[in-house]
């Protein structure tokens, strides 16, 4: 198969940090503005590098191959860039890395790489989450079409109550028992009426990590203020999809829906 060029990039932050990333370019790109898909990592704690993107949560050049130029941030709360870096996010998780993927893609659009009017987002657990956060957060939510929303959260209270890491990410979004609001504030699912974008949700049925109810909350709030979306839950699945079979249906649908 024939692969997308990758780019390193890096932009200023509103604060004017450096903030650093990669790029998938269309197969035989060679100028002019293209539909972007912007694919947020998971974890918080992780971080795209420098390797070929082809598996069922990272699609990089299967998109390159159909036309899609595909960014791939590393905002704060990432790996590779020391502690502070990592911990920046901590108390605030969905707010200071969510404004430095708004950046990146700004200086994408500037650079004539990005059409402003074909933008897309999307990720798998953490970048799910982040994904709801954009639908849901001025001004991210009205510059995507079409979002894919993989295993990410929607409510940390209800998350943080049925996960099996809730001393994990309690410390991200400060924990409800000490302080209920902080992990409020941060929840999408508090603003689903601001909601308008048809999403696509996806999700293993046994997942422990970010139970399947994250999903519904989305899912169920766009369907009674009649917003387009579908969901996925693959039976027996965990937080990874393992089934070849799904992995399959799972890029099948994303291509569909992008």
């Amino acid at each position: 198969q024939t692969l997308g060029e990758v780019r390193q990039v890096a932009w200023a932050a509103s604060d004017g940090m450096q903030i650093e990333g990669v790029l998938i370019l269309p197969v035989g790109y060679t100028d002019g503005a293209v539909p972007l898909m912007t694919h947020i990592h998971g974890g918080p704690a992780g971080a795209w590098t420098h390797r070929c993107y082809f598996g069922w949560h990272d699609w990089g050049q299967m998109l390159a191959q159909r036309g899609m130029a595909v960014f791939l941030p590393n905002p704060r709360g990432s790996t590779g860039r020391g502690s502070p870096f990592l911990s920046a996010i901590v108390d605030s998780y969905g707010e200071p890395d969510l404004h430095d993927i708004l950046a990146g893609i700004d200086h994408l659009v500037t650079e004539g790489i990005a059409d402003p009017k074909r933008l897309v987002v999307g990720g798998w657990s953490g970048g799910g989450y982040l994904t709801n956060r954009m639908i849901t957060h001025d001004p991210a939510r009205e510059r995507f079409r079409c979002p894919i929303a993989g295993a990410g959260v929607s409510n940390w209270s209800s998350f943080l109550g049925t996960s099996d890491i809730r001393d994990v990410f309690s410390r991200y979004v400060t924990e409800p028992a000490h302080d209920p609001e902080p992990a409020w504030a941060l929840s999408p699912v508090r603003l689903i009426s601001q909601v308008s974008t048809p999403t696509l949700y996806l999700q293993g049925e046994a997942d422990p990590r970010v139970p399947v109810g994250q999903s519904f909350e989305m899912y169920a709030g766009l369907r009674v203020r009649g917003v387009e979306t579908q969901m996925v839950l693959y039976p027996g699945a965990r937080h990874d999809i393992f089934m070849r079979g799904q992995q399959l249906d799972l890029l099948e649908r994303v291509i569909r829906w992008y």
